[in-house]
């Protein structure tokens, strides 16, 4: 979204301040509906009731259906509550509720429904000078045309088992300095904007407190028309056991599906993310994937970019038409963990699949498959750290099936440090010509299963293999040492194999025999290798 487009929605937000409402009584403020200022007690309007209680700051409405809009000016946090069926939509210009208070509070009873329906040059929620926040477990549908559908000054929360149902020309929800919140609750949007907005207000360029966050929730964003899904300023943009669909314009002119001048942090079991944009996920700090399953497709950029990138975790798809696949411009990109799986795709061949550019590199510890689909790189690191030997390096028990890491240096030692690697084929001799990497990589973290033993006929030899739990095709074999004995009038084999570190024992008993000692050594059976 452009800068200009932020600075419009700030000047409208300080347009709807400025306008007239009645003079606060010292009860706290005032309440009106229309042209109604409402009594204390129950008031009878739009076909239900409206009851005012001043000393809690309470208004309750109770099946109340009207065409003009609920003004509050209180000095005190003030609370709306809803039962039955309601209805507010005013006339153009007109806000749905204007709440001029520190805090305003939308709480519907279970079954209750509350429709606000806001024409051009209006809000369907304002809260100009504080937060807001809306709870369950009733369902709150709110729509505008010019301006956001949910829009506060502070904090924006929608929880304890709401279901919203927002739609704006403009943004669905927009904090204006603060933060958005959807925990316990479901959320369907689509905006020609923003679907949710953080902005903050800039102090020396920081904007603090702005962060979104997306906890044991539902929520599906619909930005087809529009451009970023979610925008948050430095506070960031945490997903946490929440069930997220995404759906973004497929061309040059959307955005973003998550974006955060931030972090990043994607975490919890429960998260299955879906998200098909421009310009896919992208955090200018760091970006963390602990848990869950995402699926992130980008048509014109990067599917999952950030400064520095850790995935420790969850099973991760990641495709890009134009970009990369993952990508990060200042730190290492790292990939690791036993249950972890990655699978990055892109179709440029000009740009690698997974790249990292900065310090750190690359570092891959966990099931990863990468494939340029246009014959590019599947992997590249740039590691501009003095004294590097490689830009991608794997943990200990990882392997890159098939490929080797080359390395080059990155540029002369005197001006910039660092080396810049890539994969090639392992018997590939590395000749200019010739350096062309492979267009899918595999990398393996072997989990190896217990030995499969294979013994001689007369058990003077023997060696034990070893499948990978993650990919069944790769195998270790290890040769046995075999030593005898006798027990009871027989002979005892033992065979031991050292593998990772680990003994592992096998035995055989042939009966009858007498033996002691080492077995004697015999030329390997070329089909069995012992």
């Amino acid at each position: 979204m452009g800068e200009w487009k932020r600075l419009l929605c700030g000047l409208m937000a300080m347009a709807l301040l400025a306008c007239a409402l009645p003079a606060a009584h010292a009860a706290g403020g005032t309440v009106e509906i229309g042209n109604t200022v409402l009594a204390e007690g129950e008031n009878s309007i739009g076909g239900g009731t409206a009851t005012l209680n001043t000393a809690a700051g309470t208004l309750a409405l109770k099946n109340v259906v009207v065409s003009s809009g609920i003004f509050i000016r209180w000095a005190s946090a003030f609370t709306i509550t809803a039962s039955g069926v309601n209805s507010v939509a005013p006339a153009q210009g007109v806000n749905a509720i204007y709440a001029d208070a520190p805090a305003l509070a939308i709480r519907l009873q279970q079954d209750a429904s509350l429709t606000l329906a806001a024409q051009s040059g209006a809000n369907a929620v304002c809260c100009p000078s504080g937060s807001l926040t809306a709870a369950g477990p009733g369902s709150l549908n709110a729509s505008s045309l010019e301006y956001p559908a949910l829009q506060a000054q502070g904090d924006v929360v929608l929880e304890a088992g709401l279901k919203a149902g927002l739609g704006s020309d403009s943004q669905a929800i927009c904090s204006l300095a603060g933060g958005v919140t959807v925990d316990s609750a479901s959320l369907a949007a689509h905006s020609k904007d923003a679907a949710v907005y953080a902005g903050g207000a800039s102090t020396g360029g920081i904007y603090p407190g702005t962060s979104v966050v997306l906890r044991g929730s539902t929520v599906t964003l619909d930005v087809t028309q529009g451009y970023d899904a979610v925008w948050a300023a430095q506070g960031g943009i945490v997903v946490e056991d929440s069930v997220i669909e995404i759906q973004g314009r497929k061309d040059a002119n959307g955005g973003l599906a998550l974006y955060s001048d931030g972090d990043i942090a994607i975490r919890g079991a429960g998260t299955q993310l879906t998200a098909a944009s421009t310009y896919g996920i992208s955090a200018v700090q760091n970006m963390t994937v602990e848990a869950g399953t995402l699926d992130v497709s980008a048509y014109d950029g990067d599917a999952l970019s950030a400064a520095a990138m850790q995935i420790s975790g969850g099973q991760v798809q990641a495709y890009s038409a134009t970009g990369r696949a993952l990508c990060t411009t200042n730190g290492t990109l790292s990939i690791v963990g036993a249950g972890t799986r990655v699978t990055a795709v892109s179709e440029n061949a000009k740009r690698p699949t997974v790249y990292s550019y900065g310090t750190g590199g690359i570092f891959l510890d966990a099931d990863v498959s990468a494939e340029n689909t246009a014959g590019g790189r599947p992997f590249e690191g740039v590691d501009k750290t003095e004294g590097v030997s490689d830009a991608i390096t794997l943990g200990a028990n990882c392997e890159a099936v098939g490929v080797k890491v080359h390395t080059v240096p990155e540029a002369p030692a005197t001006t910039t440090p660092g080396v810049r690697s890539w994969f090639v084929p392992a018997d590939l001799k590395l000749t200019a010509e010739r350096l062309q990497a492979p267009g899918k990589v595999t990398v393996c973290r072997h989990v190896w299963g217990a030995p499969v033993w294979a013994w001689a006929g007369d058990y003077s030899a023997a060696a034990a293999t070893f499948a990978c739990g993650n990919d069944a095709a790769h195998t270790r074999t290890v040769q046995a040492t075999v030593t005898s004995e006798t027990r009871g009038g027989s002979t005892v084999y033992t065979a031991v194999a050292t593998f990772e570190g680990k003994a592992y024992t096998d035995v055989k008993t042939m009966a009858g025999q007498q033996g002691g000692g080492t077995a004697p050594a015999q030329k390997p059976n070329p089909k069995t290798g012992i």
